[in-house]
């Protein structure tokens, strides 16, 4: 993927229209050719470069392999693995464009790791690319087929892990290895398959039908050692904080929660965040959620500052509520019509967005 954005960004022989409107790229792999974006003018689309083979059949639960060369042109207008956006630029000359060192927008796409896509509209790059911005989403392994936990593909994989195939990069679990493989264990056992070779040839419609097998408590947000990969590499990183987080809608709901949570210190919490009534507590769960998730992005953010990071770490605090849904607040996500650069066009609703918009 690096060799086929570094091809993309200087040897990208993209001239005005009048030259030449999609030429075609040559990547690792095969030729690829672009489309414009239906949104702005100015930006060349690519959707759908393979960047892996299909994990599927015997490649289900394995690490990543180079995808087959192709021989043809691939026309890349079609959602599949890997969609890049980019300005069309006004030049042929290679070196011209690579004086341009245009930054590159890299996105993945949240979920919970069992849900979501790169083809999202709200994760449309044009609005950025329209700002000389190169960027690129992918997507990855959900669900079981990028998390499965299993004793024989912990031997399969011979370095004492199972159960990481989504992105290749680190995540973490609350549960112990084993615990992890002990519960795919049974469930295997309740789907009546009674090895890795067996599950392998079930269909991707039964598995998704089954729940994928996710455990979601066993699962955490991305590590921070991948995005410290990232930003040591030199890459520039900024993180998010909404404003409303969504809590508990009763008292009782409330108290138990947080009394479990803070134990020994409940007494001093319920002091600094009292509830008497359901509609406190529901105040109150969003804005100590608020707090923790602050103090914890902030954090991290100064974690990456002041160690190898060769570029700024920038924290934002983002309390507009969207006119996609303003009765919801500056609720999970709200900031990425904004982020992208892509109002009005990628709203699910139609929404009619106002001036500060």
């Amino acid at each position: 993927m690096r060799n086929f954005l570094y091809s993309l960004a200087l040897a990208y022989p993209l001239a005005s229209l009048a030259v030449a409107k999609f030429p075609v790229i040559t990547t690792d792999f095969g030729a690829v050719q672009g489309a414009a974006s239906p949104f702005r003018e100015g930006v060349t689309v690519y959707k759908g470069i393979p960047y892996t083979a299909p994990p599927t059949d015997s490649l289900r639960w394995k690490p990543p392999v180079k995808p087959a060369k192709w021989t043809e042109t691939l026309n890349a207008t079609e959602l599949s693995t890997l969609n890049i956006w980019t300005p069309t630029y006004d030049t042929t000359d290679p070196t011209e464009i690579a004086a341009k060192k245009l930054p590159v927008y890299f996105w993945i796409f949240g979920g919970r790791f069992e849900g979501g896509s790169g083809d999202v509209i709200t994760y449309d790059g044009t609005g950025l690319a329209s700002k000389d911005i190169i960027v690129v989403t992918m997507n990855y392994r959900l669900g079981a087929f990028g998390f499965l936990a299993h004793p024989e593909l912990s031997a399969e994989f011979g370095h004492d892990i199972s159960g990481n195939y989504a992105t290749g990069s680190v995540t973490t679990s609350y549960n112990t290895k084993a615990e992890a493989e002990n519960f795919r264990v049974t469930f295997l056992e309740t789907m009546n398959v009674s090895s890795i070779a067996e599950l392998r040839k079930v269909s991707m419609a039964y598995l998704i039908g089954e729940g994928q097998l996710t455990d979601l408590a066993t699962m955490k947000a991305l590590a921070s050692l991948t995005f410290g990969k990232v930003h040591h590499a030199g890459a520039q990183i900024s993180t998010a904080m909404c404003l409303f987080m969504g809590g508990f809608s009763t008292t009782t709901e409330y108290r138990s929660v947080w009394s479990e949570v803070f134990r020994g210190n409940a007494t001093e919490f319920f002091s600094l965040y009292p509830a008497t009534t359901d509609t406190e507590a529901v105040d109150q769960s969003d804005e100590v959620l608020r707090n923790m998730a602050r103090v914890g992005t902030w954090e991290w953010a100064a974690d990456r500052a002041i160690g190898s990071a060769k570029n700024p770490v920038y924290v934002y605090y983002f309390t507009k509520a969207s006119a996609e849904d303003e009765s919801g607040g500056a609720y999970h996500g709200a900031e990425l019509w904004y982020t992208f650069n892509n109002i009005p066009y990628s709203d699910w609703s139609n929404v009619t967005w106002n001036a500060s918009d």
